[in-house]
């Protein structure tokens, strides 16, 4: 009789809620499910309500919020402290999305695991190729393996309906970035030069994108390291700019400068300008340590995690 009574109570809310979402449309992110409700039983009642105003809930957001976005990276150990530098900007900022990140070699993927209070939405996986745990120069055949895992792994993520952004660990947030991810665009991108960079590129989740992805993991497979997977890219793209009606936005190099024009082409007030700095256009681990330490851009030196050495 109990039983009965609070399902009658809880149907009869459910259609007191449900008048109330017509009147209010802003109440259709949520349901209650009421008729999951079995036997009086409450317990998949409030699991399939929680599972549902998460899923609905997210379709709200646009891209220019940062719980649209999940962000990948992929990190070895050779470059293990420019990414912990990148997590030390990253939480001076207060951004709280998703951090997936790819790591290379064993030991990278362990001291991360046991070490997930770094950042409380960390998720550490462990690639399947090779341990590559060494820095590699730009250009060489190992550092054209190491991203060429890059595709795929963005790949992955979309196939499982994230929308992401991947990021290189020799770049700096000095702001958050998420407030320029703005227009109807399938894909947002740091420039080189006249060439998109694959360093930083917001990919919006569709069909459209997932082709471009999968033509270029293809394309770096038959590369087979021979090609960065950023110069398989560039060869690509224009066909789907011109017959795929694919959207990329540039991102502005002032606020999304390479390494060329923010180190050595703009003075102190247009770095001020900068919202995320990308330590390319010059080769080699401690080169780039040197350059993001005489910017003021080396957070590792004052600060640190308690548990990591590196």
């Amino acid at each position: 009789m109990v039983k009965l009574k609070a399902f009658s109570v809880i149907v009869l809310l459910g259609i007191v809620y449900n008048f109330f979402r017509l009147l209010h449309p802003q109440l259709k992110a949520f349901s209650l499910n009421v008729f999951t409700i079995k036997n009086g039983d409450l317990s998949n009642y409030k699991k399939s309500q929680h599972t549902s105003n998460n899923r609905d809930l997210t379709k709200t957001f646009l891209p220019s919020d940062s719980a649209y976005w999940t962000i990948l990276m992929t990190v070895n150990n050779g470059y293990l402290d420019f990414f912990l530098n990148w997590l030390l900007h990253l939480n001076k900022l207060g951004v709280r999305c998703p951090l997936i990140v790819l790591a290379h070699d064993e030991e990278t993927f362990n001291i991360l695991r046991n070490n997930h209070t770094v950042y409380e939405r960390l998720r550490v996986v462990r690639s399947d190729n090779a341990p590559i745990q060494k820095a590699q120069s730009f250009g060489s055949r190992e550092f054209n393996s190491l991203v060429s895992e890059r595709p795929q792994f963005i790949l992955n993520h979309l196939t499982e309906g994230r929308n992401v952004l991947y990021v290189d660990v020799d770049t700096v947030w000095v702001s958050s970035p998420f407030p320029y991810l703005t227009g109807e665009f399938d894909l947002w991108m740091q420039q080189d030069g006249n060439r998109f960079c694959t360093g930083f590129m917001a990919i919006k989740n569709n069909n459209k994108t997932l082709r471009l992805i999968e033509h270029w993991r293809d394309g770096a497979i038959r590369a087979n390291a021979t090609l960065h997977d950023q110069q398989v890219f560039n060869k690509i793209i224009p066909i789907y700019i011109k017959f795929k009606k694919l959207y990329i936005q540039r991102l502005d190099n002032k606020k999304f400068p390479d390494g060329y024009l923010y180190f050595d082409q703009y003075n102190e007030t247009g770095q001020k300008d900068a919202v995320v700095v990308h330590n390319n256009f010059i080769i080699g681990h401690d080169q780039k340590l040197t350059r993001f330490r005489k910017h003021g851009l080396w957070l590792l030196d004052s600060q640190h995690y308690p548990n990591i050495t590196v």
